[in-house]
């Protein structure tokens, strides 16, 4: 049964908001900052704070008086990852690819307004900037977001639109243009191109994958530093070496 809205709770959400203020660029974040993150008063952060310490969600560094995510956390990633059947038929295939085309490649579904990435494969290949697990690249200008845009369901993407535009984040270009353009490189290339785009020196490419176990809608994106592989080897190589691989691994996931 769809859970009600009447059976919200205030004090769980804040909690999240706490977690959520954490990130690779902050991960030692003080009372005060987390307040400010997490737009909370720093007497109800203090109390969440000491609570999460106490279970293990977050950690005290006496040392600079701040706080960091706890081990805890970890568990539920795991758990959360390991559910994604798609990631564990999926890395072999993106190792090989990465070893043979010296790319990075990433797994990536949709997390509010952003892209995250739920695996990440760099290899021995060059990089501009260095990505993880956990990385979040915005929908409109992103291989990855492109690819979410051109094949998820039109109710999902107008509420994302609205959310988007109500925080005048998109760019400057209206979504629809951004997922009309997805949607055109997808049915004539079968992937979509962040050339330049999202960082002017890298180009990427992305193809969307729908999960044969769970319906889930995920994508594959591949990236590489401009000046290595220009746009032309983008199209010519890269994507269609991705739109491969995506289809292999369809075929072990409908297959096991």
């Amino acid at each position: 049964m769809q859970p009600s809205t009447d059976e919200f709770v205030r004090e769980a959400a804040q909690t999240m908001a706490v977690l959520e203020a954490f990130s690779p660029v902050f991960p030692e974040l003080g009372i005060k900052e987390i307040a400010q993150r997490a737009s909370l008063p720093p007497d109800v952060v203090r109390g969440l704070a000491v609570t999460l310490c106490e279970l293990g969600y977050l950690r005290f560094e006496a040392a600079s008086g701040r706080y960091r995510l706890g081990a805890k956390l970890v568990g539920i990633a795991r758990s959360f990852l390991g559910a994604r059947g798609v990631r564990a038929a999926a890395h072999g295939h993106m190792e090989a690819m990465v070893a043979r085309l010296r790319a990075p490649l990433a797994l990536s579904e949709r997390d509010g307004l952003e892209m995250m990435y739920l695996d990440y494969v760099r290899g021995d290949a060059p990089v501009l900037v260095q990505h993880r697990v956990g990385t979040r690249l915005p929908i409109a200008t992103s291989a990855s977001g492109r690819a979410w845009l051109a094949s998820a369901p039109a109710v999902e993407v107008d509420a994302v639109a609205r959310q988007l535009a109500a925080r005048s984040v998109h760019g400057g270009t209206p979504l629809e243009e951004h997922r009309a353009r997805a949607q055109h490189d997808l049915q004539t290339l079968g992937f979509t191109r962040s050339y330049g785009d999202l960082n002017p020196e890298v180009n990427a490419v992305a193809v969307p994958l729908h999960s044969p176990i769970d319906g889930l809608l995920m994508t594959f994106s591949v990236t590489s530093p401009a000046m290595l592989v220009p746009a032309r080897r983008c199209d010519a190589e890269l994507g269609p070496a991705l739109v491969q691989m995506v289809a292999d691994v369809v075929r072990d996931l409908t297959a096991g």
